[in-house]
């Protein structure tokens, strides 16, 4: 195994550029990391929630079991799929 040493020589100046660029760079991806962490926990919400809606539009409110629209419902896509074969 053969060793590669190389030297690089950077102005100050630029040196200082790149590491305010990295330190800019890091900054927006953090607060992209932040924002898509944020819209997850919306999304979560909201299925969350349109979850509990379509259980109580399917669900009596007092009895926890399916009602007349629900059933209806199912009893529509067993007889279409009882149909097709």
């Amino acid at each position: 195994m053969t060793n590669v040493h190389f030297e690089v020589t950077v102005s100050r100046p630029l040196a200082v550029g790149l590491i305010a660029l990295l330190v800019l760079l890091n900054t927006y991806l953090v607060s992209k990391r932040l924002e898509l962490r944020r819209l997850r926990e919306e999304t979560h919400l909201q299925h969350d929630s349109a979850g509990a809606c379509s259980s109580a539009i399917l669900h009596g409110p007092l009895t926890e079991i399916y009602n007349r629209r629900s059933l209806e419902d199912i009893a529509g896509r067993f007889i279409s799929h009882r149909q097709t074969f």
